[in-house]
């Protein structure tokens, strides 16, 4: 699953959020008039009010990527005795640009919307998130672990992994040899994680796959960043800031899986749902 770079502020469905990119953009199309005044008029009602409704369902960030460029800024200083030429030349460029734009949010959302249908859902949590230590310090490895045992349900459970936990992976490589997976299980932690990481990318060598793991059958998938992601300096917040992303846009119930206590607190006190495991 691919978190697009624009996402609705928690709270707000993606089908309403797709409602909205779908109706703006419509009224995006008709700014473009028979004449240059006209189109200048009609942008520059377009985007106040495009901007002050769609702000209920976007960040103020994403909106000045979708609305506030430095075209918009000139747009709302032209004047219709100004260049017709002028007018014409910026309208054109931006209208080009925003169309883009919002065709493709609209489908990135549309993408998103399809794959959290997709999610199971159940009254106990049914999206697990794995802290890297979960991957690292059970005796089990990750695709032997029985994860349902986890949660008191008999539904379906789909296993994310974020990229936060594919980097922690790739750092635990090189942890030093005497740095074991569990008082019962003497794997180096580094042998784990090269094994993981290996497996996985086996598992995803088409990382926007669903796969299933045997014998537990249950399914597990990427959490994929979009180009423009920033990570936390932090990878425990940064998980914590993914799960909570990925609560807010697909409405299931999210539950950090972690044997991590200052990851517990944490997650706890961003409203995320955690799941302790025994090591």
């Amino acid at each position: 699953m691919l978190l697009p770079a624009i996402v609705p502020l928690p709270g707000v469905p993606l089908s309403n959020a797709i409602e909205m990119v779908q109706h703006w953009k419509y009224e995006l199309e008709r700014v473009r008039q028979s004449s240059a005044e006209e189109s200048l008029a009609t942008y520059q009602r377009w985007a106040p009010l495009a901007s002050e409704v769609l702000g209920s369902t976007f960040g103020l960030f994403e909106l000045e990527s979708l609305i506030a460029t430095l075209r918009h800024d000139t747009l709302l200083q032209l004047h219709a005795g100004d260049s017709h030429s002028l007018i014409n030349g910026v309208i054109s460029a931006e209208l080009t640009d925003r169309m883009r734009a919002f065709d493709v949010l609209l489908q990135s959302l549309k993408d998103l919307d399809a794959r959290c249908n997709a999610l199971p859902k159940s009254y106990s949590p049914s999206v697990l998130v794995p802290d890297t230590n979960v991957l690292l310090h059970q005796d089990e490895p990750f695709d032997e672990l029985d994860w349902k045992a986890l949660i008191p349900t008999s539904d379906d459970v789909r296993v994310v992994i974020p990229m936060v936990v594919i980097r922690e992976l790739d750092r635990h490589k090189r942890s030093p040899a005497n740095n074991v997976v569990s008082r019962n299980n003497k794997e180096a932690v580094r042998d784990r994680a090269r094994r993981t990481s290996r497996e996985l990318g086996v598992l995803f060598a088409r990382p926007m796959d669903v796969v299933t793991l045997h014998p537990r059958a249950v399914t597990m998938e990427l959490l994929l960043d979009s180009v423009g992601h920033v990570p936390a300096g932090d990878p425990d917040r940064e998980l914590i800031e993914r799960a909570s992303a990925l609560k807010g846009v697909t409405d299931r119930n999210v539950a950090i899986v972690t044997s991590d206590n200052g990851m517990k607190f944490a997650a706890a006190v961003a409203g995320i749902d955690v799941i302790s495991t025994n090591n």
